[in-house]
């Protein structure tokens, strides 16, 4: 019991000490708050009054990083966040206001923005006491609650709050928010609870400055609606003014009630009789098919003010053909209109009574008197002499038309005068004289108009138009029409040299038409004077920079000289200005096709064939399709046509084989290559790609055969014999591999070429014969500039590697612990410290898979780096690798006593090596390593036996070019009983370490002669019977 008092004494005494404690830290803490949030907070108002707001939310951010539950700066930033829109940033800060009341206010807010308007409505509407909010706030509020029903459809909702909220005092219902309620309500088709709302504003705010506005659009939308009805209630609280009929009209006509509207408009029309509103009142006269009143209104105009258009009106209110009639005879002859206007009219007249027929004596009588007046224009007159000519009085047309030609000799009235000679007899002389007046002059205008406005010229007007050749008395148009008759007298009777020296002459004209110029350039661009041409239509771009025509021909004319970049420009301009012109489309796919910009060229030729299926197109364009590795594309194309394009059978079959292959259905490919070489026996590329697909297939020799088929229809030779070449080094065929790469360096020295023979060499144990290839290959790579560092570094390789018969391999290793008596038989990796020298032959001349080796081991001291006394132990061995592709050896090794720690024995081991070795590789910067080493041996004399393995991963990254760091993590096995007493021994172990590597001796023809590596590596025995079982291990390594 005491203890229990004691206990609850100290407890006691604990807590109240830790009270005071805490408090004391709170305050301080709060102070601190407070000393860091202070000016924060000051300096976010200053931006704020700046309207500085991002760097005032960033500001508010910091103090409620420092103090989360500051209420000022929760709202603050909330508010900040609202106003910017930044609602995640609202959404984050909202529920940090204090008091939760405001918290709520302002996620209404927050979801009023997010337009989460149901939730915005029921968060609102879940506030029962808002007495904590300033009056605007709770207005506020209840504006979002009331709004948030609107927009999510809550009519329930609306019916309840709408009283409620906004008729409670006429503040509340005369508000702009009331404005928006109701433009809201009419939004979302609240039509009767709109209409109510608007009837207690009309009601309540009559002092509203904007009221008369609000009544126009909102019965706009009550009409539109189909509450005309309501809409017209609201129009006639209106004072009467035009715009309230207006409104009222407006509504009349919505209903089809078109005999109030035009009543309606009748009073506008007396308070503005305009001409806008007059044209409205007689629309609404027609809709409420009231004629007798247009008629009654148009006739009053007239009567009073003798507007011809209001005659006209009358003129063609009625589409009848005798009411029109019967106006147009009426009022004849038009008294009171101007001249002008009489004979507008009076043309109208005799049209009429020229279709009624039987009319002539009456429409003479109106050419007669139209003939009397006086300041008439030539068109009139000419108008009134073609009329006479209608009605067969061709002398009356003619002395119209010859007083025209005697005041104004167009080329109109001489064509006319002409005509109605031609037609009209007796009047020969006058032909003749108005065709060969002055004939004697050398170049007289009068004469030569009249002989260049015949169609059909005699040989005697020709040979008087080339007496005035170049036409001194002719100007501009005149003079080029003079000319372009003898250029095309001249072309018909193929005088050329006259036909240039013409076109010559006009080019230098400088008053020369866009249409005229587009003439000459075209004339000269068939006679290939294609510079001149282009001069032509420069001036006409400069006239008209748009002009299709002229880049069209532009485009041509540097097409025909192969001036193709500056054709595809201009003809891509022209198709611009003209896309319906699709054969510039197909000549804009075969130059970007010309130019490898594939992309393009079938964009223009799916433009071509959108317009015009062409077979040839099509096929061209799958081609392209396939070129850009879009075989989908080309399959589309190709299904357009049914059956092979005759003469291009070869081009479609190695399309259809070309689209089999990319689905990996070779056996179609190879059939549809039969049927296109069935066409094309000699295509190159269709016997190319068929012999590549059957070595694909591995059916090399065949392959073969259709290559050499080839070589006699090919310059480049030398690609098809190296191909030939591969595929015998696939086949397995060396001998003749080689051959085909000599073949291939007849006709080009190619370093790829002499690489390839080198292997082959290689293969055929031609070790000089594939040194001086690899060699040669290097000095080609050189010269050239070409191959990776690393291709010339494989070959340097492979030159050393073919050179080098006799290899040496030392190594160091030390380590911080003994393991009594040194095995110095694993010589990659031993647990104890040892230093061992290996030197082997391989015989490549027989194999390079068979090697003979001396090695030496010795072993080292604990803790320092001296040879231990006794342990030297020599011995001799063979290797074989057992396949190209692996490092797995198998070797056989006699091991010779030379000291007290050493012994006599017979060694067979395999060992393999995987993954990654040390190579050096010119082009790596870094990469990730990793090693697998295993190790099995057996001591035939001792009958004992040795398991070891190590598995190492680390990334090696480049000091320079030839030095390394590689810091790595490891793993090894080793179980033996390897032993005096035969005890079997075991370690698992894992470590890491940091390895230096370096490469040195790199020649002109050789990889370099020295690989090193040199490593501190620390390990820790996991599960082991050795002795000091965690150790420190340095080793140095060296191939050479």
């Amino acid at each position: 019991m005491k203890l229990l008092k004691v206990a609850a004494l100290l407890c006691c005494t604990t807590v109240l000490h830790a009270n005071f404690v805490t408090e004391t830290i709170d305050n301080m803490g709060n102070d601190l708050k407070e000393y860091r949030t202070y000016p924060r907070m000051e300096k976010a108002k200053n931006f704020i009054a700046k309207g500085e707001l991002n760097k005032a939310k960033k500001l508010l951010k910091k103090v409620l990083e420092i103090d989360s539950s500051d209420p000022e700066a929760s709202k603050m930033l909330v508010t900040l966040c609202l106003q910017k829109k930044d609602f995640s940033c609202a959404k984050r800060y909202v529920h940090t206001v204090k008091p939760v009341l405001y918290a709520k206010y302002y996620e209404i807010n927050l979801l009023y923005g997010q337009k989460k308007y149901a939730e915005a409505y029921k968060l609102a509407s879940s506030i029962s006491d808002d007495s904590a909010l300033k009056k605007e706030e709770k207005f506020q509020k209840d504006m979002i609650l009331l709004k948030s029903a609107i927009l999510s459809n809550n009519k329930q909702a609306v019916q309840k709050y709408l009283p409620s909220m906004l008729h409670t005092s006429k503040n509340k219902m005369c508000h702009p928010e009331t404005s928006n309620i109701i433009a809201l309500l009419l939004e979302k088709k609240m039509l009767d609870e709109a209409t109510q709302e608007i009837s207690f504003y009309l009601k309540k705010c009559k002092k509203d400055v904007h009221l008369n506005k609000k009544r126009i659009v909102w019965a706009d939308i009550l009409r539109d609606n189909g509450r005309t009805k309501e809409a017209l209630g609201i129009i006639n609280t209106m004072d009467n003014s035009i715009q309230k009929y207006e409104q009222q009209m407006l509504v009349f006509i919505k209903d089809e009630k078109f005999k109030s509207a035009a009543e309606t408009m009748e009073k506008i029309y007396h308070s503005k009789p305009n001409l806008s509103n007059r044209k409205r009142l007689v629309y609404l006269y027609e809709k409420a098919g009231r004629k007798d009143k247009i008629k009654v209104l148009y006739t009053k105009e007239y009567q009073a003010n003798k507007d011809a258009a209001d005659l006209k009106k009358l003129l063609y209110m009625n589409k009848e053909r005798g009411e029109a009639f019967k106006i147009l005879k009426q009022y004849y002859p038009y008294q009171g209109l101007s001249k002008d206007e009489k004979f507008n009219f009076s043309s109208t007249l005799i049209k009429t009574y020229a279709q009624m027929g039987n009319k002539r004596n009456k429409i003479l009588t109106i050419l007669d008197n139209l003939s009397a007046l006086t300041g008439l224009s030539p068109k009139q007159k000419a108008f009134i002499s073609y009329q006479y000519h209608r009605q067969n009085s061709n002398a009356k047309a003619i002395r119209i038309l010859e007083t025209l030609y005697a005041a104004n000799p167009t080329k109109e009235y001489r064509k006319r005068l002409l005509f109605l000679y031609d037609k009209t007899k007796g009047y020969t002389k006058q032909k003749e004289s108005l065709l060969l007046a002055n004939a004697s002059s050398m170049c007289d205008r009068k004469l030569l108009l009249p002989l260049l406005d015949i169609k059909q010229k005699s040989r005697r007007v020709l040979k008087r138009l080339e007496l005035d050749y170049p036409f001194n008395c002719l100007a501009g148009k005149e003079k080029l029409n003079a000319m372009m008759t003898l250029l095309r007298d001249a072309k018909k009777r193929g005088n050329i040299h006259k036909v240039k020296k013409i076109l010559t002459d006009m080019s230098r004209m400088k008053e020369l038409s866009k249409k005229e110029l587009l003439t000459l350039a075209y004339e000269f661009g068939r006679y290939k004077e294609y510079g001149v041409s282009n001069k032509m239509l420069s001036r006409v771009l400069k006239k008209d920079p748009r002009n299709f025509e002229a880049h069209k021909i532009i485009a041509e004319n540097y097409y025909a000289t192969k001036h193709y970049s500056q054709a595809r420009h201009y003809f891509q301009k022209a198709y611009k200005l003209h896309p319906n012109a699709y054969e510039l489309a197909n000549v804009l796919g075969e130059l970007y096709s010309r130019n490898k910009e594939y992309k393009q060229a079938l964009y223009y030729w799916d433009q071509y064939l959108k317009h015009k299926h062409s077979k040839q197109i099509i096929l061209k364009a799958a081609k392209l399709a396939l070129l850009m590795d879009d075989a989908k594309r080309a399959r589309g194309y190709l299904s357009g046509l049914s059956r092979p394009v005759v003469r291009h059978e070869s081009e479609y079959y190695t399309l259809k084989a070309k689209l089999a292959e990319l689905k990996n259905d070779n056996s179609q490919a190879l059939a549809y290559y039969r049927k296109a070489l069935k066409y094309g026996k000699n295509n190159t590329d269709t016997l190319y790609r068929y012999a590549n697909l059957l070595a694909k297939e591995k059916r090399y020799k065949d392959a073969i055969t259709y290559v050499k088929k080839i070589i006699p229809h090919t310059r480049d030779k030398a690609k098809y014999y190296a191909q030939i070449g591969y595929w015998y080094q696939k086949y397995g065929k060396d001998k003749e591999a080689a051959l085909a790469f000599k073949k291939a360096l007849k006709y080009q020295k190619d370093p790829q070429y002499y690489k390839a023979l080198g292997y082959s060499e290689v293969k055929l144990k031609h070790h000089e014969h594939a040194v001086n290839s690899f060699k040669r290959s290097l000095d080609l790579l050189e010269k050239e500039g070409t191959g990776t560092a690393s291709e010339k570094y494989n070959l340097k390789r492979s030159i050393k590697y073919m050179e080098d018969s006799f290899t040496g391999y030392f190594a160091y290793v030390s380590s911080n612990r003994a393991v009594g008596n040194v095995s110095p038989i694993i010589t990659d990796d031993t647990i104890g410290g040892y230093s061992a020298l290996r030197l082997s032959y391989t015989p490549r001349s027989y194999t390079d898979r068979l090697q003979f080796y001396l090695n030496t081991a010795v072993g080292i001291k604990n803790k320092n780096i001296t040879m231990a006394e006794g342990t030297t132990q020599p011995s001799v061995g063979v290797s074989y690798q057992v396949t190209n592709n692996t490092m797995i050896v198998v070797s056989v090794e006699k091991l010779i006593k030379s000291g007290s720690k050493s012994r006599d024995d017979v060694l067979m081991r395999v060992s393999g090596k995987f993954f990654d070795d040390y190579s050096f590789d010119p082009a790596l910067k870094n990469k990730w390593f990793k090693s697998l080493y295993i190790d099995i041996a057996y001591f035939f004399e001792h009958d004992s036996y040795r398991f070891y393995s190590k598995y190492e991963q680390g990334y090696m990254q480049k000091i320079n070019y030839q030095n390394a760091w590689m810091p790595y993590i490891s793993a090894s096995i080793t179980y033996d009983n390897d032993n005096n007493t035969k005890k079997s021994m075991y370690n698992y172990d894992i470590g890491m370490g940091l390895s230096y590597l370096f490469w040195l001796d790199e020649e002109k023809y050789r990889s370099h002669a020295y690989t090193g590596r040199a490593s501190v590596e620390a390990r820790k025995a996991y599960k082991t019977n050795y002795k000091n079982d965690d150790q420190i291990q340095m080793m140095l390594e060296l191939l050479f």
